[in-house]
């Protein structure tokens, strides 16, 4: 009978109606956006595709007409990318990886494996280079030819078997790809030697035999260090990056004919970095530079013309349009800050935003209130008629009432997506519509609508100056201005900022400081003037190797505000090497830093493995629990603490520790004494640990060796000095609930463990506008989906048999051992936020709404409702059936009277 009642709590809370979507419901409040990444290698195909390798180590495939992604590959770390190559039959894209040792063929049409080959160690060496073997030459299908350091191995394209394997007397540090002779009698495969010449490879096609070899030598007092084979050309590039040289390959003289950038380009002055580009031109060569590609047409070892297309080049792969006659390069392009566009003829066909495949934190802010504003900030949302909205209504009614036709669904649901009002470049009464800002490691900050996720804005900050951190920097009190963020970049001496104008993403204003910022405390209120409401920020860092605070903005109401705040200032810094937890405090008048503790909590082979804390902005609506019995609870909500958990050292195998030295110790210490508050022990356990620190309690996460299962634990602390409180002295304010570190107060830690059925990744909180709504913990799983666990799931008061009637009273669910994740739980339904690496949140102005952005790779928006849409009416409701039905029980009635007014006459006509 227990067993029975435990899953049915479980399951009514698992199965709750606001979790469940419709197949028709899911991305009408979120949406999934894929991206590829920084492009390392862009190659064009034959079929109007583009195969890419990126920074992010994924392979990909993009339509080059519009750039959408057709499929895409994502590899694990540890399989690094380092070359790919294109084969036409079979229809197929490989690519070598994991320091060169796999080889890899995918089909082309739908990136599906065909086979992996692990190659021999002869040629794992970063310099590798993969190029296309004639299917000629191996009687079944093209093959893929492997280059590196003077050795050449053949595999087919089909299965993948090797055909042969030669190799060269003399040491490569650069080599070509293979290339068919005139006549297709040889295999030529160029490489630069140790002494800075080029050394020319003709061999048998079919054999590997080395035929004859060629030495082409720099000219006089310089060296050649890379080197790429064109139709009958050799082409190379001096070491000083000045040159470019040019030999036929049917020339008995073996002179390599050199000429500078500038006497081919005058747009080249002052270039640098050339590197030559695996390019699938005819008679053409691909010089990629830092501030664009050089496209050289040559014939017979000699340059003809040269076609420069500027911009910032990551990355470029080059082909053609046209016949022999009518040359129009096609350029690929990868931008320092993180943008993938493809030029023909010089014009920008398409272009993506690959930087927000590397966001490193969001912010949301308010949108324009008013459309004048709000047409300058994003001029793309198309206005529409009453009409629109009729005749959405109208067939919605239809819909209802079961008598849609399938033409009538698809124009309804065009409609929905038009008349939705979650694209409008405005804020809203709800706070659904807001402008997330976020910051991307290719050193761009970008403005986009949550609505779904389109570019309003962006702002590339120069390269070496890319922020690292970002913050809310100022509110306006009118509602016609807009809100300001603040980017913080550090380097090793010093530290700049850019505060940037939210809406429009103009830069306001910049600074710079002397100290080199390690940490950034925003004070925890924010200073009100009489037109905003400024956040005030202290910096810390080192200056001449010593501990050094700076404020932000430094200016005389900021000092002011800070030496008016009721509590000192207080931060601690980790020390992850050591295992070291230092606290400081700050001195508000002087801005003195003055270290108060300093603790070890590692030791041989047992490292500082996580540490948590308080948001100091989050929402505490009450400082109690009101239990079943009527009594109160008080929370133990001290600011400074901090939740550290250590255990064995990461890389240590579990079978090459003592059993009785594996161990998950978590603590909990005061920041301003160092001295710890609570301490628990989970023998048989160890890390990876992920911790979220949310108003008094701790949830976290590790690895039960013992048990071979992953384990999730809380801790909820109380403040055991107020003994029994009820309600009426909360009230009459009978209760004291003042905390002082130097005066500490007995604690009552209550705790809990549940089995986990998954690896987590990265963990947050849901957050609501008052802090009143359950809270979710949001789950970042192994599988990069993200899991929202209801806050009531993990308490640790949950009943071990069957729950008494206080506790039916207060809704607990009787204790299990494990957590059981429903699939209509995940926030991200069936959609995967690929290399999952964070999760922000922020509140709407509605208290039964959070919202939420997961990002890493990819992109993922969407609306929580822990307790449901409580206080709002669904966006979809159906209007004009509530119309419709109004209508019909209104003459219904009126028809039933006029009925019984006449069958009163008859009666008295009787």
């Amino acid at each position: 009978m227990h067993a029975r009642l435990c899953a049915v709590l479980v399951l009514v809370i698992a199965a709750s109606p606001a979790m469940a979507l419709f197949e028709e419901q899911a991305g009408e409040n979120d949406w999934h956006s894929e991206y590829l990444g920084r492009a390392i290698d862009i190659q064009p195909t034959g079929k109007d595709r583009l195969v890419v390798s990126t920074a992010s180590n994924v392979l990909a495939t993009q339509s080059a007409t519009s750039g959408t992604i057709i499929w895409r590959q994502i590899l694990h770390q540890t399989d690094q990318l380092q070359s790919l190559a294109i084969l036409s039959k079979p229809a197929a894209v490989v690519s070598l990886s994991n320091s060169s040792s796999l080889l890899r063929a995918w089909r082309s049409s739908d990136g599906a494996l065909l086979w992996e080959k692990r190659i021999q160690s002869s040629t794992r060496t970063t310099n590798v280079l993969l190029s296309v073997v004639p299917e000629a030459t191996l009687g079944a299908g093209e093959g893929i030819a492997v280059v590196a350091g003077g050795d050449v191995q053949v595999y087919s394209g089909v299965k993948g078997a090797l055909s042969w394997q030669t190799h060269s007397k003399s040491t490569w540090t650069q080599s070509s790809s293979v290339m068919m002779t005139a006549g297709r009698q040889t295999m030529a495969v160029a490489g630069v030697t140790d002494s800075g010449s080029v050394e020319l490879l003709q061999l048998n096609p079919v054999t590997g035999n080395i035929m004859d070899q060629t030495a082409y030598h720099a000219p006089r007092g310089s060296r050649l260090q890379s080197v790429a084979l064109h139709q009958d050309s050799i082409v190379a590039l001096t070491s000083d990056g000045h040159k470019l040289c040019i030999a036929n390959l049917l020339d008995s003289s073996n002179a390599l004919k050199c000429q500078s950038w500038t006497d081919l380009s005058p747009a080249l002055q002052g270039a640098s970095n050339p590197q030559l580009l695996p390019a699938k031109l005819q008679r053409h060569v691909a010089v990629r530079f830092d501030s664009g590609v050089l496209v050289v047409g040559s014939n017979e070892g000699s340059t003809r013309h040269a076609t420069f297309v500027p911009g910032s080049a990551g990355s470029a792969g080059s082909t053609q349009s046209g016949g022999q006659s009518s040359f129009v390069p096609l350029i690929g392009l990868s931008a320092d800050d993180g943008s993938v566009f493809l030029t023909k003829a010089g014009e920008i066909v398409w272009q993506r935003e690959e930087a927000l495949a590397e966001v490193s934190s969001a912010l949301f802010v308010d949108l324009p209130a008013d459309a004048q504003t709000a047409e300058k900030v994003d001029a793309t949302h198309e206005p529409t008629s009453i009409m629109d909205h009729i005749q959405s209504q109208f067939l919605s009614l239809k819909g209802q009432l079961s008598i849609i036709k399938p033409e009538e669904k698809q124009e309804l649901a065009r409609l929905k997506a038009t008349l939705s009002d979650r694209l409008a470049p405005t804020r809203d009464n709800n706070g659904f519509r807001k402008l997330l800002v976020v910051l991307s490691r290719a050193g761009k900050m970008l403005g986009l609508h949550n609505g779904n996720g389109h570019v309003m804005w962006s702002l590339a900050f120069p390269p070496g100056q890319a922020p690292q951190q970002l913050f809310l920097w100022r509110s306006s009190h009118d509602l016609q201005k807009a809100p300001q963020v603040v980017a913080l970049h550090s380097s090793e001496t010093t530290s700049s900022y850019s505060i940037v104008d939210a809406h429009t993403g103009t830069e306001v204003s910049s600074g710079t400081v002397d100290i080199a910022v390690s940490q950034v405390l925003e004070l925890p209120q924010p200073l009100h003037d009489d037109t905003a409401e400024q956040h005030v920020f202290l910096l810390i860092g080192t200056r001449a190797g010593q501990q050094t605070v700076q404020l932000l903005p430094d200016s005389l109401e900021s000092q002011a505000f800070l030496k008016s705040l009721p509590t000192d200032v207080f931060f601690w810094q980790e020390d992850r090497t050591t295992g070291t937890l230092t606290g400081f405090h700050v001195d508000k008048h002087s801005l003195g830093v003055s270290q108060l503790w300093s603790n070890v909590y590692s030791s041989p082979g047992v490292s500082m493995l996580q540490l948590a804390a308080r948001d100091p902005t989050e929402h505490v609506y009450s400082q109690a629990k009101i239990l079943g019995n009527k009594s109160l609870k008080i929370k133990y909500l001290n600011p400074n603490t901090v939740f550290i958990a250590t255990g064995p050292t990461p890389g240590i195998l579990s079978e090459d520790l003592d059993s009785a030295n594996i161990r998950l110790t978590v603590q909990i210490v005061d920041t301003v004494t160092g001295a710890p508050i609570h301490r628990q022990v989970h023998k048989g356990c160890r890390g990876p640990v992920h911790a979220q620190f949310v108003e008094n309690w701790v949830a976290y996460h590790y690895f039960d060796v013992t048990n071979h299962r992953w384990e999730m634990s809380v801790l909820e602390l109380y403040n055991k000095a107020q003994g029994n409180v009820t309600i009426t002295d909360m009230v009459l304010g009978k209760t004291n609930n003042t905390i002082s570190s130097y005066q500490p107060v007995p604690i009552e830690v209550l705790r809990q463990s549940y089995f986990f059925d998954s690896a987590v990744k990265h963990m947050g909180v849901s957050q609501t506008m008052h802090g009143i709504s359950n809270k979710f913990l949001l789950v970042g799983t192994l599988s990069d989906q993200v899991f929202m666990l209801d806050k009531r799931m993990l308490d640790p008061r949950r009943p071990i048999g069957a729950p008494s009637a206080d506790d039916q009273l207060e809704q607990l669910i009787p204790y299990q051992q494990v957590l059981v994740m429903s699939p209509l739980l995940y926030a991200t339904h069936s959609k995967q936020v690929a290399q999952l690496s964070g999760i922000a949140t922020a509140p709407a102005n509605l208290e039964s709404t959070s919202l939420m952005l997961a990002y890493g790779l990819d992109l993922f928006f969407a609306r929580i409702q822990p307790n449901r849409t409580f206080d709002s009416l669904p966006d979809d409701f159906p209007y004009a059936f509530l119309v419709f039905i109004t209508l019909m029980l209104t003459g219904a009635v009126l028809a039933f009277k006029r009925i019984d007014d006449k069958s009163n006459i008859q009666r008295r006509w009787l």
